[in-house]
């Protein structure tokens, strides 16, 4: 569909053409053409009337530099090299165009990329063509997030190779409004459910469309779920909220229908790929609804798949479903669910509690605490970007989705290290006026993100990075270990255990001129926040280093392979 669709915006597909071609990929015939009408206003739209034409002549940074304006973009992310000479050239009398200049091509991606998340504004960065490969992974990141971003990649000579750019911009999706016979048909479905459940993706956060999914969710009392993207798409303390969705859930009991707004069905295992339904019950419908046509369909067989953007297509199925059913058989319907479900949530709530209580004042400190103590001292509308273990789940100990209050960015759907200070960075960049948090890992921020660093400093950047340091890849060896391995069956942590050296954070920010702390306990903890909380409202970045305990099945083994480069030596040199 994407090809179709920019053929036909480009001029290049007659709205017959495009109509055949919707249909040919499996659309029905109303459906087809409610995409056709929903594009053919944004088609028209592409025609630029003469009068905004304007004549220039120059060299081609200054070009460049031109369009730029024109397009009014006031920030370039930026990563040195020889051949972006022409564009600094073009832009050093022009102070309305700031450079936010990076040290590494991936890090000045995973800028961009936050700065797009927080703004919905589409960046632009300049990087070098050697430097190609190190911005990949971010680059795979800010795709599978579906961030768009133009990337220009200067070489030389510039007469040959200079427009060598990429682009990947889905904003032109969401003019598509779902085919109102598809959306009449789910909510009758929707309504004939008794134990439905929705999941939550973010599209939703995209398309701005929290309040009318917790409209929906109230509406009949179905319990909320959350695909592990991008966002937090649905309020976390809200009493319908479940988490994540999993395999055999335990709330609701004997799930007829699944209704997937706005995202990807999540991975629940490796298992999965082979054979997807096992981990569903046995006869449960499936609703998908989105606005990205390849993911619908993909890994599990649906019952409806609705096409469009998820605000009109959360509006139209509310008015369906109310144009179905009296108010008091809504009532009748919503009440009890919403009973349920609320003394559930209170349930799962109390547990995660009392599981971290045990924990609570040891040293290491548990995750957990050091996610509380974050949230006592927080702005209420606090922005937190997060690149952690996906077992540490800070939506349950912080509220997050409520109108004004906090938002949750991160972790990226791509998965690759090496993300999250720089997104947190762009973040910031787009709302200089919320306090915002950077949550990484150890082992991800040893992912060439400490060169971030240096930009946080030149550009007085007032974000808190905490670090939670396990000095472990948690994730990997208990993963690693539950496949029963060699590693398992002999106690041994292969590549896991990130100590020996006992990397200071701190003492790394401090080379850049970075404030900073070590947190070993509770007590430190509380005293570096004052101190960091401080330093941030001064209009400087602070480094918050916090160690905590090991978890998971070979938590205490400190054992690494005992080869060193020393070791081989025949001489002394």
């Amino acid at each position: 569909m994407r090809e179709l669709a920019m053929r036909f915006l480009n001029g290049g597909l007659s709205r017959r053409g495009f109509l055949k071609g919707l249909m040919a990929t499996g659309f029905s015939l109303a459906a087809a053409q409610s995409v056709v009408e929903s594009f053919r206003s944004y088609a028209e739209a592409q025609e630029i009337p003469p009068e905004l034409l304007r004549p220039f002549q120059g060299e081609a940074g200054e070009l460049i530099a031109e369009c730029l304006r024109a397009a009014q973009v006031k920030y370039i992310f930026f990563c040195n090299g020889s051949p972006q000479g022409p564009i600094l050239d073009a832009i050093a009398d022009k102070p309305d165009m700031n450079l936010v200049i990076a040290t590494e091509e991936g890090q000045a991606v995973s800028m961009a990329q936050g700065y797009e998340l927080a703004s919905g504004e589409v960046p632009f960065v300049v990087t070098q063509g050697v430097g190609v490969p190190r911005q990949v992974t971010n680059l795979l990141n800010a795709w599978k997030d579906r961030s768009g971003m133009v990337v220009m990649v200067p070489r030389t000579p510039l007469d040959t190779h200079g427009r060598d750019s990429f682009e990947d911009v889905d904003s032109w999706l969401d003019f598509v409004k779902p085919d109102p016979g598809q959306v009449e048909a789910a909510a009758r479905m929707i309504v004939e459910a008794k134990s439905p459940v929705l999941i939550a993706g973010h599209e939703i956060t995209r398309s701005g469309a929290t309040k009318e999914m917790v409209a929906f969710a109230e509406l009949l009392g179905i319990a909320v779920t959350r695909e592990r993207g991008l966002f937090l798409d649905f309020p976390s303390m809200h009493p319908l909220f479940l988490g994540d969705f999993v395999a055999n859930m335990r709330y609701p009991r004997n799930l007829d229908l699944i209704i997937n707004i706005g995202g990807q069905f999540p991975r629940m295992t490796e298992a999965a790929e082979e054979d997807p339904l096992q981990f569903l019950p046995k006869g449960v419908k499936i609703i998908h609804a989105r606005i990205e046509t390849e993911d619908l369909a993909r890994l599990f067989p649906t019952q409806f798949s609705i096409v469009g953007d998820v605000k009109h297509t959360l509006r139209d199925l509310t008015a369906a479903v109310k144009s179905m059913l009296t108010q008091e058989r809504i009532e009748a319907i919503r009440r009890p669910r919403l009973e349920a479900a609320a003394k559930f949530t209170a349930m799962l709530r109390e547990s995660w509690r009392k599981a971290a209580q045990a924990r609570w004042n040891q040293s290491p400190m548990p995750w957990e605490r050091v996610v509380f103590e974050l949230d006592r001292v927080m702005d209420k509308d606090a922005v937190v970007v997060q690149e952690i273990a996906d077992n540490k789940r800070t939506e349950r100990w912080i509220g997050y989705g409520e109108e004004g209050g906090r938002t949750l960015i991160g972790r990226t759907t791509g998965q690759c290290l090496g993300w999250g200070v720089g997104a947190a960075l762009g973040v910031k960049l787009a709302w200089p006026d919320r306090q915002v948090v950077s949550l990484q890992g150890d082992g991800g921020i040893l992912f060439g993100q400490t060169e971030a660093l240096w930009t946080y400093a030149r550009y007085s950047t007032p974000i808190l990075t905490v670090v939670m340091n396990n000095r472990s890849y948690d994730g990997v060896r208990r993963r690693q270990f539950a496949k029963q391995g060699k590693q398992a069956q002999l106690n041994k942590d292969m590549s896991a255990y990130l100590g020996n050296p006992d990397t200071d954070f701190a003492k790394i920010g401090a080379a850049y001129g970075i404030q900073g702390s070590f947190a070993r306990d509770a007590d430190e903890l509380q005293a570096a926040l004052k101190k960091a909380l401080q330093a941030t409202r001064d209009g400087k970045p602070y480094i918050l280093d916090a160690l905590i305990e090991r978890t998971g099945p070979g938590a205490n083994l400190t054992w690494h392979p005992p080869f060193t480069i020393a070791g081989i030596r025949t001489r002394r040199v």
